[in-house]
């Protein structure tokens, strides 16, 4: 092996690894407020689809509790999903201009 072929490889190492340093670097900076507001969100988000969408399902004399579960847990995933994304989205911007009034 050359060293062009071994510093070609070191950087695209590099920049394969680069997005997944970015993410931890993120997800060392949630702090337990984090969490309790995205799992408030999640619980929130899965009451709002149980009410709403399933009022029909809800009323029958058979309540499909493994179905509301379901609701309940993929919603708090997607949640968490959400919020790691915006905290890595406001990690990665740079920072803000100041904003002038009209």
């Amino acid at each position: 092996m050359s060293a062009e072929t071994t510093t070609a490889s070191r950087s695209e190492l590099a920049a394969v690894l680069r997005p997944f340093a970015v993410v931890f670097a993120a997800w060392r900076g949630l702090t337990r407020q984090h969490f309790l507001y995205t799992l408030l969100f999640g619980l929130a988000w899965a009451a709002a689809d149980v009410i709403v969408f399933w009022q029909d399902t809800l009323a029958a004399p058979m309540r499909p509790l493994s179905q509301i579960a379901w609701v309940v847990v993929t919603r708090s995933f997607a949640s968490f999903a959400t919020m790691l994304t915006v905290v890595i989205a406001d990690r990665v911007t740079p920072t803000r201009l100041p904003r002038w009034l009209p």
